[in-house]
């Protein structure tokens, strides 16, 4: 059988699953892995080519396949083997090129094309967490808050994750301890901390990490958002909402035209918001703006205005 996997970053969970599913049925096949960008096809088509009676079942994965021309040509020559005993694994990138309609066609007589669609709002990375993990909806936000949204690291993670709790119950605390935690989730955390009045674990974070241009970036973000929940809440069009399925069913259709984020995000600034005015966001905004642009003409150099910036916070 022949498997055609086409689509974006979002196709690396189809692969595991479908590569997955292949060992289980066959739990003693044995896996080639061919590159096209390594000039392997040569090879991968050998290895379609040959059969003997005395030899076991295949697993043959083709990676990079977007990158041969004429993608339609090696298909042809697939139309010419026999493929019995052989599980072979086309890996498509389409969000570099186009899967065409003569490829398209004769990939359906070959065997069987997996498409898998464009990740809108993160929902497909969500489900594959909660899937992978056991866990609720509002957990994997969480984890895919820390992790971020590449799939070769979340997949990874997932692993060290399963590996560690090993059938123990899914604590996000000890989660932290294990995992790469993202430098805008470090960030946003110690920005909670600032808000609060701590400022010591956010300039050692910053001295450690010379992130300093990424915290600029991100609490501007975060107090752009706070000043506009501000202003909707003094318009009464904000009822707190502290259960994530009631936000999303009663509260963030409201709220998603004034905000570009993702839903989850969203709610969890709503769940941290203060007392501080209208005011002191409006002045906050206006001084960091004011310290990126002594950083940009060479006025302070970044360490020292940022630092200064939050010593007066």
């Amino acid at each position: 059988m022949i498997y055609f996997l086409i689509g974006g970053s979002m196709r690396k969970i189809e692969y595991d699953k479908l590569e997955g599913k292949i060992k289980k049925e066959n739990p003693n096949i044995e896996k080639k892995v061919f590159d096209i960008v390594q000039n392997e096809e040569e090879n991968f088509l050998l290895d379609v080519e040959m059969n003997s009676m005395f030899e076991g079942k295949k697993l043959l994965i083709l990676k990079r396949a977007e990158k041969r021309k004429r993608i339609e040509g090696l298909f042809k020559i697939l139309t010419k083997y026999n493929l019995q005993n052989k599980e072979i694994i086309i890996d498509f990138d389409n969000s570099e090129k186009e899967f065409s309609k003569s490829a398209i066609k004769i990939a359906k007589e070959l065997g069987k094309i997996i498409e898998v669609k464009k990740d809108k709002g993160n929902n497909g990375i969500i489900e594959y967490i909660k899937e992978e993990l056991k866990i609720n909806t509002k957990q994997a936000h969480n984890l895919m808050e820390m992790i971020g949204t590449n799939i070769e690291k979340i997949t990874n993670e997932i692993e060290k994750i399963k590996n560690f709790f090993d059938g123990e119950e899914f604590d996000i605390k000890k989660v932290k301890k294990i995992i790469t935690i993202q430098q805008e989730y470090s960030i946003f955390e110690l920005l909670e901390e600032l808000m609060n009045g701590s400022k010591r674990g956010l300039i050692d974070y910053l001295q450690r990490e010379k992130a300093y241009i990424l915290f600029i970036y991100t609490f501007l973000n975060k107090l752009k958002m706070n000043l506009k929940l501000k202003l909707l809440q003094n318009e009464g069009q904000i009822n707190m909402v502290y259960n994530y399925n009631s936000y999303i069913r009663t509260l963030y259709p409201k709220l998603k035209k004034y905000f570009t984020v993702h839903p989850y995000a969203l709610f969890k600034q709503l769940q941290n918001m203060d007392n501080k005015s209208i005011e002191f966001y409006e002045k906050k905004i206006d001084e960091l703006l004011k310290v990126e642009l002594k950083i940009k003409s060479g006025e302070m150099n970044d360490e020292t205005a940022i630092e200064l910036f939050i010593m007066k916070f």
